[in-house]
């Protein structure tokens, strides 16, 4: 008796066993196939249209905010079910999109290793000429000298605007230490780089730190006051915690000015 039930059981383990095998590739060749069709893309419809279709994609945030001159930015991060032999467990995903009507000009993938750590980038449908005419128009208005490389970087790096973040809301991201010390040094250089960056998150900081300095009395210049109050009027979303809240999303004139 002891061998007749022995036996379905080891059929029973080998089956599983093959499923678990099965189920791995599976799921491991969705995630990589995944990011090799988002690089393959060259509008926002067909972005979406593939982001939609994986049945383990995690929505986690996803961000859809204008900047200027026609342009938008798409930020788009995930989870994904991700199962192998060992077990079963996530992998990330970040997506970075400037957008032009539905034209991709500049996107970005990260790939996300569970411990959220960068385990592959890859930069996609690069439109120089249109990067290279927002730039232009971007450095003529805010009278500055960006290159290519700082307008990518920027649009791909994710900051977090607040002065209280964490537990206990004691401490904030180190771009707030900055810029309460900027402040207080009445460093207006510092902040003017931010003002004049293409990153939200920084231009928001700027705002909150030069009007802080015009309210403790020095004055500000006409410049500086009409991109404030340019920055305020767009009004684009910016990303934000508040105590252990991550991730929240708020329109700049409510963050800077409490309307």
């Amino acid at each position: 008796m002891k061998n007749v039930s022995q036996k379905p059981m080891k059929h029973l383990c080998a089956f599983l066993f093959f499923v678990l095998i099965v189920n791995s590739k599976a799921t491991a060749e969705q995630y990589d196939k995944l990011f090799d069709e988002i690089v393959s893309c060259k509008t926002l419809s067909q972005y979406l249209d593939i982001k939609d279709k994986y049945y383990c994609l995690r929505k986690t945030s996803h961000l859809d905010r204008n900047l200027d001159f026609g342009y938008r930015q798409i930020i788009h991060e995930f989870k994904f079910d991700y199962s192998t032999s060992k077990g079963s467990y996530y992998k990330g995903g970040q997506i970075f999109l400037l957008v032009k009507n539905d034209s991709i000009v500049f996107g970005k993938v990260n790939q996300l290793h569970w411990r959220n750590t960068i385990e592959k980038s890859v930069e996609f449908s690069v439109n120089t000429y249109s990067l290279t005419q927002y730039l232009e128009q971007h450095n003529t208005y805010y009278k500055c000298k960006l290159t290519q490389k700082m307008l990518q970087k920027d649009l791909s790096t994710i900051y977090f605007y607040s002065f209280a973040c964490g537990d206990g809301s004691m401490t904030g991201p180190k771009e707030s230490t900055k810029t309460l010390n900027w402040v207080s040094f009445k460093n207006k250089s510092a902040l003017n780089k931010w003002l004049r960056s293409t990153n939200c998150e920084l231009q928001a900081y700027a705002v909150d730190g030069l009007l802080t300095i015009k309210k403790n009395g020095d004055d500000l210049t006409s410049k500086e006051m009409e991109i404030i109050e340019h920055l305020l009027n767009r009004n684009s979303t910016i990303i934000n915690c508040s105590g252990c809240l991550m991730g929240l999303k708020t329109p700049l004139r409510q963050l800077v000015m409490g309307d």
